[in-house]
């Protein structure tokens, strides 16, 4: 009897403190069929039928916006990962389209939009499944699951679930992005000293610091990664992508140099390097010397001024040759699209005080602006 009550007691024990929390006990499967949304009784607003107040259109419309544009990136970023694994490059308009079409259909009947699964997309590759049939098998294996045996589904442990998922993190996470962002904190002399103590401890070759760091990209790292966990990937990616704007206008703005190809007592020749933009129009007039200059300057470029800020930095050089009293030409230089030996046709800009005046004409070899 006593072993009887005691074993009675160490099996209450062992439920109550060691119970497996299942799918079921949180939110557990069951089969609805798919019919229009504005047919579902769940949705009416007055109790008999659906309709969306205007005050809550504007939040509708920007959270859809939001989900979109979430959608897609996370899409890309999960192809941008299964292309790593196959080592085969995949088309992306097509995914993006299919996501789309698929999430209009699901909001119609009432579903859950969604978009790549990478948990699935990357176990697929591990064990294997890098061709187009593995994910066509997993789509309807999933459907099977949740419209057939959806009552099995119920007993999976939520602790496998978590397993899975550890799984997919490990294996889709830039562990080598870790050493990049701890090397930008550290000073650059104190790098190779540390990367020899790693390699005489025999620590993994990812952990040894990179020796040169670009520092900006680590912080767009850290940003990214810190305004998704704490706001949502949408934020994350959107901020970051400001900031690798703000870089790469930065570096062209530096490339943007004028140099002085001829010279003579009548006529001077500048040429532009780079690009003429927004982030090179401030300094562009410091590029020429107007007072000095003959009384012919001609400006060759090899990219037409095409934004709002380029044009009027010309604009204003133009003023400055015009109230000396000297004529300013600036020439484009088509650029050749099929082969070195044909031409294409280009634009002739008439620039004036008054602001340039675009008028085509054929068969040229120069965009001229001319005052």
């Amino acid at each position: 009897m006593r072993q009887l009550a005691a074993s009675g007691s160490l099996s209450t024990v062992a439920d109550a403190a060691c119970s497996t929390e299942v799918i079921g006990d949180v939110t557990p499967f069951s089969l609805t069929y798919p019919y229009p949304f504005f047919l579902n009784c769940d949705y009416f607003t007055n109790g008999t039928s659906y309709t969306l107040p205007l005050d809550k259109a504007g939040q509708v419309l920007v959270q859809g916006l939001l989900l979109a544009i979430a959608g897609v990136v996370q899409g890309l970023m999960t192809t941008e990962v299964v292309t790593s694994f196959v080592k085969t490059p995949a088309h992306t308009p097509s995914i993006v389209w299919a996501m789309g079409c698929a999430n209009l259909v699901t909001g119609f009947l009432g579903g859950m939009g969604g978009d790549a699964m990478i948990g699935l997309s990357t176990i697929n590759c591990l064990n294997g499944g890098k061709g187009r049939l593995a994910p066509t098998v997993t789509a309807v294996g999933v459907m099977l699951c949740t419209m057939v045996a959806y009552p099995l589904l119920n007993f999976i442990p939520i602790a496998s679930l978590a397993g899975v998922m550890i799984v997919v993190v490990v294996h889709t996470f830039k562990w080598a992005k870790v050493p990049m962002v701890i090397s930008a904190l550290l000073p650059a002399a104190c790098r190779p000293a540390i990367n020899n103590f790693l390699s005489c401890n025999c620590y993994p070759s990812w952990m040894r610091l990179p020796v040169d760091v670009d520092r900006w990209e680590a912080l767009v790292i850290v940003v990214v990664s810190s305004l998704t966990i704490w706001q949502n990937l949408v934020y994350g990616v959107g901020v970051g992508l400001v900031l690798v704007c703000v870089r790469f206008a930065w570096e062209a703005s530096q490339e943007t140099s004028v140099t002085t190809l001829t010279t003579s007592d009548t006529s001077k020749t500048y040429v532009l390097q780079g690009k003429l933009f927004f982030g090179s129009a401030l300094r562009f007039q410091q590029f020429f010397d107007v007072e000095n200059d003959p009384p012919s300057v001609t400006l060759l470029m090899r990219i037409k001024p095409t934004d709002y800020s380029a044009q009027e930095a010309l604009q204003r050089v133009t003023n400055l040759y015009v109230a000396a009293g000297k004529a300013f030409t600036a020439k484009v230089e088509a650029a050749d699209g099929t082969s070195s030996s044909s031409s294409s046709s280009s634009v002739s800009s008439s620039v004036s005080p008054a602001g340039p005046q675009v008028s085509e004409k054929a068969d040229a070899k120069l965009q001229t602006v001319t005052v």
